[in-house]
């Protein structure tokens, strides 16, 4: 079964691209999006589990998500939940919190 089973797609033909469209003979590119999480709120947030995760030496997303759910694929869930767009923002002995259990967290999913 596919991990992109249950994307949703938008097409990208913003300018910026028109090099790479004429470079592949395409006018546009179909794109998977990546899911938004409906931020919780403050009742939500009560019914879930937050683990505390201090930000390590060499850690990504995608580590803590693997690490804590056994799956890669849903780093972004640890981003949005701690309003971090970006890896680059954290540095060692940042706390995150990490929202549990999945599929509750998931069922939030917008």
């Amino acid at each position: 079964m596919s991990r992109y089973r249950d994307r949703k797609t938008g097409v990208n033909k913003n300018e910026q691209y028109e090099e790479l469209f004429e470079d592949r003979n395409v006018k546009q590119v179909k794109q998977y999006r990546t899911p938004t999480l409906k931020y919780p709120s403050k009742e939500e947030i009560e019914n879930l589990t937050l683990v505390k995760y201090y930000w390590a030496t060499n850690d990504t997303f995608m580590k803590v998500a693997y690490k804590m759910y056994g799956n890669s694929s849903y780093w972004w869930i640890i981003a949005q939940f701690n309003k971090i767009p970006f890896e680059g923002d954290l540095r060692v002995g940042d706390t995150l919190f990490i929202p549990k259990p999945l599929v509750r967290v998931l069922s939030m999913v917008e």
